[in-house]
C-alpha cells in the first residue's frame, strides 16, 4: 500500500491532474505507464483512467461506464477480491478476466493491482491493465484446429469402415435389382442413400488428405513453430527451454500439422509434470535406424538415415499406472498434473506420418521421449503400366478365385458376385488364412483388401511373390483408404488393377476377365 499522497477526493480525470502535478513519484507510476490503468475505490468505481484505458475499450466496442464492464459474475468477484486484497497492502495479479458490453463488444485482459492510499486514509486501488484479447483468441482458435485436425485424422479410418457397409449395401442392392424381384423402387432408394453416402466419405476424404498433406520440412523448423505457441506459457511456469539443434538436417518427407501437433502435446504433458518450473531440453539430430523393406521399391530393409527429435523434461519419473497408460490415446490423468493421454494422441500422430515416438528413459530426474521420422530419400519405383480396359466378352473363362478381405460382408459379397458370375470362389479373413489357402489349392486370380488387421495386403504380397510367384499378376488389390501415403505409393508401384471401395459389381467382374 502507497501512502502519503493528500487526501483525495472521489471521481474526476481533472482532480487526479492536478494531484499528479503535486506528485512526481504518483506521477512517474501512472501517468508514465504506457499501458491501460485505472484508479478505483473500494466500491470499484473508477475514478481515474488514462487515454490507453479509453483506447481498449473503445476498440473492443465497450461503453464508457462508472466502473469496468465484466462479462461475468465470475469475473467481478475475482476483480472485487484482487481490489480488496490490494487495498491490505498485497500486490495482486488476475491473469484472466472478461469484459462485455450489451452492444456485444467483449475483451479479455490481464490485471496488476496496487493499493493507494492518502494521508486522510482514503484507499484506492491501481489496476495496470494488459489486453490479451488476441492472444486468448489465438489459443482458442488453435485448440478448436487441434480438435479439427484430430477429426481430420480420424476421417481416414471412419471413412474406411464406412465404405466397408456401402460395398456391401450397393453390392447386395444391385444383386437384387437384377434378380428381377419385386420392389425395384424401394431397392433403388437404397442404391441413391448409398451414393449419397460415398459422396459424403469421399469429400471428407478430399478434406483430410488436405489437411495432413505430406511434404518435404526441416525438422527444426516444426520445433520452432511448436514452441512459438508455448513460448509464454513456458516462461509463465518458469520452465527454462533449451535447443540444440543439428543443422543442415535432412528433410523429412511428412505433414507439418500432425508432427506440430504431436510435439505440442510432449511438451504440454512435460509441463504438467512441472507445475512449478523445471527444465525442457530440446535436441534435433541424424540417426541410423532400421528401416523395413516396401513391396515394390527398389529400397531393401536394413539401416537408413532418420531424423530424431528429443523432447527431455525435469518433471520426475513416470510410475505405474501412469507408465502403463502412457501410450493410450484415450486415457487421461491428472496425478501429478500428467495428462497421459496427450502422449498417446501424438503416438497415433506420428504412427500416421510413418514416424516413431518412444519414451526414451524415465528417472527421478525427468523423462525423455523421442521421436524418429525417416529422412526423406529419392528410392526408385517401377513404373504403372496402365492397360486399356478389354472389352467385355458376352461368356466368361470360368475362374477359382481367392477373395482375402477381413469384412464379413465385403467377403460375402465379392463371393456372390463372382459365383453369379460363373466363378468358383473360396474366403479368407487375413493374410495368414489366405497364405494357408494358396498352399492347399490352386488359384487363377487373388482379389485382397489392402488394409487388414494383422498381415495387411502390402505383406501379403510380399510373401505371394516370394512364396508363389506365378501369381503375382493375377491379384486385384480393393481398398476403402484411397488417400493414404502408404496406399498411394503401394498401389503406383506395382501393374495390378485396384478398385475402391464401394465400387459396381461391373467393375470389378471386367477387372477378373482381364486377368
Amino acid at each position: 500500500m502507497r501512502e502519503g499522497t493528500e487526501d483525495i477526493p472521489a471521481g474526476g480525470r481533472s482532480v487526479w491532474c492536478r494531484i499528479f502535478e503535486k506528485s512526481p513519484e504518483l506521477s512517474a507510476l501512472i501517468v508514465d505507464t504506457a499501458g491501460p490503468v485505472a484508479i478505483l475505490d473500494a466500491n470499484l468505481a473508477i475514478t481515474y483512467r488514462n487515454a490507453a484505458l479509453d483506447e481498449l475499450l473503445a476498440a473492443h466496442q465497450l461503453r464508457e461506464c462508472a466502473s469496468l464492464p465484466f462479462a461475468c459474475d465470475d469475473c467481478r468477484k475475482q476483480f472485487a477480491n484482487g481490489v480488496r486484497s490490494a487495498l491490505a497492502g498485497q500486490s495482486v495479479s488476475l491473469p484472466k478476466l472478461c469484459l462485455a458490453s450489451p452492444s456485444g463488444g467483449n475483451a479479455t485482459v490481464s490485471a496488476r493491482l496496487i493499493g493507494l492510499k492518502s494521508r486522510k486514509g482514503t484507499e484506492f486501488a491501481v489496476a495496470f491493465i494488459t489486453d490479451t484479447t488476441d492472444l486468448a483468441r489465438l489459443k482458442e482458435r488453435v485448440a478448436f484446429l487441434d480438435e479439427f485436425a484430430q477429426i481430420g485424422l480420424a476421417l481416414p479410418s471412419v471413412g474406411h469402415k464406412m465404405n466397408n457397409h456401402l460395398a456391401a449395401i450397393l453390392g447386395f442392392s444391385k444383386l437384387l435389382m437384377n434378380s428381377g424381384q419385386p420392389a425395384q423402387m424401394d431397392l433403388q432408394t437404397i442404391l441413391d442413400a448409398g451414393a449419397q453416402c460415398r459422396h459424403l466419405t469421399d469429400r471428407y476424404f478430399r478434406f483430410s488428405s488436405e489437411r495432413c498433406k505430406a511434404e518435404l520440412l526441416d525438422a527444426n523448423n516444426v520445433v520452432r513453430s511448436a514452441l512459438a505457441l508455448v513460448r509464454g506459457d513456458l516462461a509463465s511456469q518458469k520452465i527454462s527451454c533449451t535447443l540444440n539443434l543439428e543443422q543442415q538436417l535432412p528433410p523429412v518427407n511428412v505433414a507439418s500439422i500432425p508432427l506440430e501437433q504431436a510435439i505440442l502435446n510432449i511438451v504440454n504433458r512435460a509441463r504438467g509434470a512441472m507445475p512449478t518450473g523445471g527444465t525442457l531440453v530440446i535436441e534435433s539430430r541424424t540417426i541410423m535406424a532400421h528401416r523395413p523393406a516396401k513391396p515394390g521399391s527398389d529400397a531393401p530393409a536394413g539401416p537408413a538415415q532418420h531424423v530424431e527429435v528429443t523432447i527431455a523434461d525435469s518433471g520426475g519419473e513416470i510410475v505405474e499406472p501412469e507408465l502403463a497408460m502412457i501410450f493410450e490415446p484415450i486415457s487421461f490423468s491428472s496425478t501429478a498434473g500428467r495428462q497421459i493421454g496427450l502422449v498417446g494422441i501424438a503416438r497415433v500422430l506420428v504412427n500416421h506420418q510413418r514416424a516413431s515416438l518412444e519414451l526414451v528413459s524415465t528417472s527421478p530426474k525427468g523423462s525423455t521421449f523421442a521421436i524418429r521420422v525417416p529422412a526423406h530419400e529419392q528410392i526408385a519405383v517401377r513404373e504403372r503400366t496402365v492397360r486399356p480396359p478389354a472389352p467385355r466378352s458376352p461368356r466368361t473363362a470360368v475362374k477359382t478365385i481367392i477373395v482375402v478381405d477381413d469384412d464379413e460382408m465385403c467377403r460375402k459379397l465379392l463371393a456372390e458376385a463372382l459365383a453369379r458370375d460363373g466363378h468358383f470362389v473360396d474366403t479368407a479373413d487375413d493374410g495368414e488364412a489366405a497364405l494357408a489357402q494358396l498352399e492347399r489349392a490352386a488359384y487363377d486370380a487373388i482379389i485382397m483388401d489392402i488394409r487388414m488387421p494383422g498381415m495387411g495386403g502390402d505383406e501379403l504380397y510380399a510373401r505371394i511373390v516370394e512364396r508363389f510367384p506365378q501369381l503375382a499378376s493375377k491379384i486385384i488389390f480393393i481398398t476403402g483408404d484411397s488417400i493414404s501415403a502408404d496406399t498411394q505409393e503401394f498401389l503406383s508401384a506395382l501393374p495390378n488393377p485396384f478398385l475402391t471401395k464401394p465400387f459396381a459389381m461391373e467393375e470389378l467382374l471386367v477387372a477378373v476377365r482381364n486377368l
